[in-house]
């Protein structure tokens, strides 16, 4: 028996001020019932295919720093005066490898495998004639960006400082 004193509690019970239930809307805007055990199923099944469902990236890369590393660089620069550029890298990551590493700083692993050069550019343009087609701008033409994204974007010497603790800080996922 479950009164109101119970301490005894059935199965989607709350405990007492903890406030309403968050709930899924459903296509009208009322809760779904059993949204919770939805969510823990996706959740259950996202887990079990995780580990084996890859990630995507283009070919090319990009210069990697940490915002702390650009902090003491751009410190260092006012107090020598520095009115130059002044580059700053830590790691050279191809797309690939820099998707791998975030996947690893939120504790879930994965291969990438790399989308065709062919195919980025062709999903880039058909993204830029559906902006004409709707008469808008996104101040960046997909079509010109695949040749920006699909370079290499390096700065040598990298420093070659390592970016683990700042991969850990910045994708942590609150002690899971």
């Amino acid at each position: 028996m479950c009164g109101a004193g119970s301490s005894r509690r059935g199965k989607g019970a709350r405990p007492q001020g903890a406030g309403p239930p968050i709930e899924r809307p459903g296509p009208v805007g009322r809760p779904i019932a059993g949204a919770a055990d939805d969510e823990r199923q996706l959740e259950h099944r996202d887990r079990q295919l995780w580990p084996r469902t890859p990630l995507f990236a283009p070919a090319g890369g990009t210069a990697v720093t940490s915002a702390h590393n650009v902090a003491e660089a751009a410190v260092d620069a006012l107090e020598r005066g520095v009115g130059e550029d002044l580059p700053i890298a830590d790691e050279n990551l191809t797309w690939d490898q820099l998707f791998g590493r975030i996947a690893e700083a939120v504790g879930r692993p994965r291969r990438v495998r790399r989308i065709p050069p062919a195919v980025i550019r062709s999903s880039l343009r058909a993204g830029s004639r559906l902006q004409s087609l709707a008469g808008r701008e996104s101040g960046v033409d997909p079509a010109e960006f695949a040749d920006l994204l699909l370079r290499e974007l390096f700065i040598d010497p990298p420093t070659g400082r390592p970016l683990d603790a700042a991969f850990a800080a910045s994708f942590s996922t609150g002690g899971e």
